[in-house]
């Protein structure tokens, strides 16, 4: 009984380390150009994008644009008004709190009724991410959002109706994204 037990044990600890988000080594492009966002966050594009920013009045958008397609980016950038303390920063924290946003719906990520959307979670630069992909390719919006919990900042990227193709190279390009705290 007791041999059964650990055994099941085993496959459980390893079964729950199959499903949890794990930091991947980040590829970042040689030929791609270090761009930095507002309020601290950095993003790394293929020589063609360009980044703008835009006059916001709560919070610091602008766009991400290609110049020779016809990929466009929105992002927005701010600060929350409450810093959460060392604790609740922590990364295991921040997975259960991205899974509980996802599992309640608390972003309308993926509206229960009619699943739109494909949603994982990141870990980016040791911060968690949504991304969101939509299932029917070249409808909807790709989108990132992460949140940096001991500034206080976020950053939101998001883009509409891309092909497959496009947006293969959309999620490539988030996960570059970084905050510089260093």
């Amino acid at each position: 009984m007791t041999r059964q037990f650990h055994l099941l044990s085993l496959i459980l600890v390893l079964g729950l380390s199959f499903c949890s988000p794990r930091t991947k080594e980040k590829v970042i492009h040689p030929t791609w150009i270090k761009h930095n966002l507002p309020n601290s966050w950095i993003i790394y594009l293929p020589q063609p994008f360009k980044t703008s920013p835009l006059q916001g009045i709560d919070s610091q958008p602008g766009y991400i644009a290609s110049k020779v397609d016809s990929i466009l980016l929105n992002y927005d950038s701010g600060s929350e008004l409450i810093k959460q303390n060392i604790d609740d920063c922590k990364l295991s924290k921040q997975v259960s709190r991205a899974k509980s946003e996802i599992e309640n719906d608390l972003e309308d990520y993926v509206g229960k009724e009619n699943k739109i959307y494909n949603l994982t979670i990141e870990i980016l630069d040791e911060r968690v991410a949504i991304i969101r992909t939509p299932i029917i390719k070249g409808q909807h919006r790709v989108q990132l959002t992460i949140k940096d919990c001991k500034s206080g900042t976020w950053l939101n990227i998001y883009g509409e109706n891309f092909s497959e193709e496009r947006e293969k190279l959309i999620v490539e390009i988030f996960k570059t994204v970084e905050f510089n705290d260093k």
